[in-house]
């Protein structure tokens, strides 16, 4: 340690990494964090659709214990998907009352990640965000005040904690929103600012029925996707300094309401890929009113032949009954 002056790099470095902090910062990550948890996971219902192995999830089969396979086998997947639903949010009840401490910290990493591994066909790049954030949060005593838990001794003072978890989710947050913006530059409707306009042009992701974009709208798409794309990239600088910190902090929060508010949530976050390939036989002298124009048309077109198919087939099939009648 210096005896006096201006602190040496190795000191600066500590105080960076290992200065104590209050634990009430935690505990209000716990509790939020814990919320958009619960959210996560009523957003992954109903159960007999995305829990039961038997509805929309990866075929059994594979791993090194082969326990979907099992449980498939054995007729219980009903059962089974009801006990991880409800020990997942039994989870994540606990961590976000504070009951129980850090081993609800724990088991709601655990679930998490047992999520992830019992049907991912459900789950967003936002589920990997929370796993992240619980991992950090894992390392430091989250439940010492904040907390309906009647175990904790009201005469003990919560004790201060190292601010070295919440740095560590600091640079997490910082290269999730750097890969997020490095892969939609990576993409071509994002490098020419059509992204946003197709997304809220798709009649799968919309929330709110348009068939064509009005053309006041067409500008704020085009400047919302390079506002997106920039405010990603940027976001580890924007973050570093100070003065920006908590403007950005804000500005991502709203940007992700903003997205929930605008487009339904996706059963698979392949949203650029999908847009990608609606429009990836489409010319690029074609207007944007008439893009949807063309959607339709191949939609009717597509519905036409599919119904003249079946005729057909209809027709054939009548055609060899009376044939083996009359025979």
């Amino acid at each position: 340690m210096s005896t006096g002056g201006a602190a040496t790099p190795v000191e600066r470095c500590h105080r960076f990494w290992f200065r104590q902090i209050p634990p009430h910062v935690y505990a209000v990550l716990r509790i939020a964090f814990g919320v958009l948890c619960l959210l996560d996971l009523l957003g992954a219902t109903p159960i007999s659709m995305f829990w039961d192995l038997n509805g929309i999830a990866p075929l059994p089969g594979g791993g090194t214990w082969g326990f979907r396979s099992w449980v498939v086998a054995s007729g219980f997947a009903p059962v089974a998907a009801w006990v991880v639903f409800t020990g997942t949010l039994l989870a994540y009840l606990c961590m976000t009352l504070g009951i129980g401490g850090q081993a609800a910290v724990f088991a709601s990493l655990l679930a998490n990640v047992w999520q992830t591994a019992w049907n991912v066909l459900p789950l967003s790049a936002s589920h990997q965000a929370l796993t992240a954030v619980l991992f950090s949060l894992v390392w430091a005593d989250c439940g010492q005040v904040l907390t309906v838990s009647l175990t904790r001794n009201a005469a003990t003072p919560p004790q201060p904690q190292s601010i070295a978890p919440l740095r560590v989710l600091q640079y997490q947050v910082c290269l999730i929103y750097f890969s997020s913006g490095v892969s939609k530059f990576s993409n071509e409707l994002w490098r020419d600012g059509s992204a946003i306009y197709y997304a809220m042009s798709h009649n799968v992701v919309q929330r709110f029925p348009v068939d064509v974009l009005p053309l006041p709208l067409q500008g704020v798409a085009t400047l919302t996707t390079y506002g997106t794309l920039a405010f990603e990239l940027a976001f580890p600088l924007l973050v570093a300094w100070r003065r920006t910190r908590i403007v950005t902090l804000i500005a991502g929060v709203g940007l992700r309401l903003l997205d929930r508010a605008v487009w339904r949530r996706l059963t698979l976050d392949h949203l650029d890929d999908a847009v990608a390939a609606s429009v990836r036989g489409w010319k690029r002298e074609h207007r944007a009113p008439e893009v949807s124009q063309l959607l339709c048309r191949r939609l009717l077109e597509r519905a036409h032949a599919q119904r003249t198919r079946c005729c057909n087939e209809a027709r054939a099939q009548k055609q060899r009954s009376c044939q083996e009648s009359r025979h």
